[in-house]
């Protein structure tokens, strides 16, 4: 595993709005659910 995928590893096991922000950014992917869930979860 490289640095850069142990990173995100680490950024999607964080706080939701960082879950979301590292799908959208660094993913690439766009998970409707995560943002709703922002305002629930912090």
């Amino acid at each position: 595993m490289s640095n850069n995928e142990a990173i995100i590893e680490w950024l999607l096991k964080s706080d939701m709005a960082i879950l979301y922000q590292a799908h959208r950014d660094l993913v690439a992917t766009r998970l409707p659910d995560l943002r709703s869930r922002i305002s629930l979860e912090g």
